[in-house]
């Protein structure tokens, strides 16, 4: 019984080491090809194969951009977190909502300023047509925008009654749908 479970823990090991070095081996062979573009697009798609985002650490162009890049195409939020420039972390936040079609994304963004989270939002809110998630937005003028945009997109103007002033009029001149 001991026997026949070091052999199974001996031949798993040699699978994942040739599972590495296959993917070290296919990288390798991705850095030389003879531009920056088809560089980038052999390793992204190992990368993506391998769902390994210690793979980006090598990425011809950029790491942050290689691991932003995975977690998008598997949405899968956890990935972004393993990116060190803010500005691409929020963006891969803001790109995964966009692709799941949530907002759970753009409450782990965080900024400077706010653009990039109300940004997130508004998005979100466009594509499921759902004025509910405007209130999520704490910037005045950024959820003005994302309720005219619904407006817009909905053709309901009732939504532009939410707010006074000159925006209400820019709402109801709108063109809908």
């Amino acid at each position: 019984m001991k026997l026949a479970f070091s052999f199974v823990i001996a031949i798993s090991l040699l699978f994942l080491i040739g599972c590495a070095v296959t993917y070290e081996s296919r990288l390798n062979d991705c850095l030389k090809k003879p531009t920056l573009n088809q560089k980038n697009e052999c390793y992204l798609g190992v990368v993506l194969e391998s769902k390994n985002a210690a793979l980006c650490d090598n990425a011809p162009d950029s790491r942050d951009d290689c691991i932003r890049y995975l977690a998008q195409s598997l949405k899968e939020s956890t990935y972004c977190n393993y990116i060190n420039d803010n500005s691409t972390k929020n963006r891969c936040y803001s790109a995964l909502a966009i692709v799941t079609n949530d907002t759970a994304p753009c409450r782990a963004i965080t900024a400077d300023n706010n653009y990039d989270k109300e940004y997130c939002f508004t998005s979100v809110a466009e594509l499921k047509k759902d004025v509910s998630i405007c209130e999520e937005i704490t910037n005045d003028w950024y959820k003005s925008n994302c309720y005219m945009y619904i407006a817009a997109k909905t053709g309901d103007l009732s939504i532009c009654n939410r707010f006074e002033g000159i925006n209400k009029t820019i709402c109801l001149n709108t063109p809908t749908k």
